[in-house]
């Protein structure tokens, strides 16, 4: 079976906090090669997208169990897992008016779950949703996604969801954190996953319009774990990953209908180290992004 690397990435912002084991990465480990970091763009790509405006303002932009909804009053979806689940409390509520309840307890005991087309399943653990009430949506809202659920199947299908992603207002600055630990098996052997262990600092030029412009600051660290036959840009391909990088970067930012510029990233640059000090980087201008290896460009948006 192959695993699509966009399937992949939709469980790699789950990330660890109130989970039994302490997770996240705190040194860079493992060799990249100009020919790896070509095939690993996507993948970062992925990974910068959810540090964007639209994601980080509304969590519903970033991976939840399925079947689950974090709206207040929306129903969860129908999923064959309804029966063996509980949600507290029983009177969800939304105080602020957001579209996010205060708090969501989802409890999961399910085991040999039948699915049409599939083995039978197993859904074992909690997600808790956490809303701070005391800050508005027109305030970029605060709120907390705790993970520690692992899924199975009869076939041999293994996954562990764990750890904690969070938004909050420090300052009048918005502050991005995950710290997550995140594993999968397929069946075939192919295996992967995600840790990482890192903050996102966003200072706007104007508190009360936090995403419109201003500065941010990228720091920490992201493993990436990956092995076996996989789908990227729609091309199979064989890979052997086990990379942990070191997350720097300084970057200026204006909406593009303000800024008329290529990126909502105007000005400045994200980099990734691996332990040998190989950098992958992200050089940002109104006109250009240009992506690159060691110095050597790999890509480039706009024009330079």
């Amino acid at each position: 079976m192959l695993r699509s690397i966009g399937l992949i990435s939709l469980i790699a912002f789950l990330s660890n906090c109130g989970g039994a084991q302490q997770v996240g990465p705190t040194a860079a480990s493992g060799t990249v090669t100009q020919a790896q970091a070509t095939t690993l763009k996507t993948q970062l790509d992925q990974l910068i997208n959810n540090f964007s405006a639209t994601t980080m303002q509304n969590p519903s932009n970033l991976v939840t169990i399925p079947g689950v909804t974090l709206n207040a009053v929306a129903q969860n979806n129908v999923t064959p897992y309804d029966a063996c689940t509980t949600i507290t409390p029983s009177n969800l509520v939304d105080n602020d008016g957001d579209g996010l309840v205060a708090k969501k307890v989802i409890t999961y005991d399910c085991r040999g779950i039948v699915i049409p087309n599939h083995a039978p399943s197993n859904r074992i653990g909690t997600f808790i949703l956490t809303d701070d009430d005391t800050v508005s949506l027109a305030d970029a809202g605060a709120y907390s996604m705790e993970y520690d659920v692992e899924f199975s199947s009869d076939d041999g299908y293994f996954s562990q969801w764990n750890g904690e992603y969070s938004l909050t207002r420090p300052r009048g600055n918005v502050l991005f954190s995950s710290r997550f630990l995140t594993t999968f098996e397929e069946p075939d052997g192919t295996r992967g996953g995600y840790e990482s262990n890192y903050t996102n600092l966003q200072i706007p030029n104007d508190v009360n319009a936090p995403y419109d412009a201003g500065s941010k600051e990228l720091e920490g660290f992201h493993r990436l774990i990956l092995k076996g036959d996989v789908t990227i840009d729609q091309q199979t391909v064989s890979v052997d990953w086990d990379f942990t990088f070191e997350i720097s970067g300084e970057i200026e930012y204006e909406l593009q209908q303000q800024s008329g510029c290529v990126s909502y990233y105007k000005s400045g640059y994200l980099q990734f180290h691996d332990f040998s000090r190989n950098v992958i980087r992200y050089d940002y201008t109104c006109t250009s992004v240009v992506y690159s290896y060691n110095g050597n460009q790999i890509s480039i948006i706009g024009a330079p």
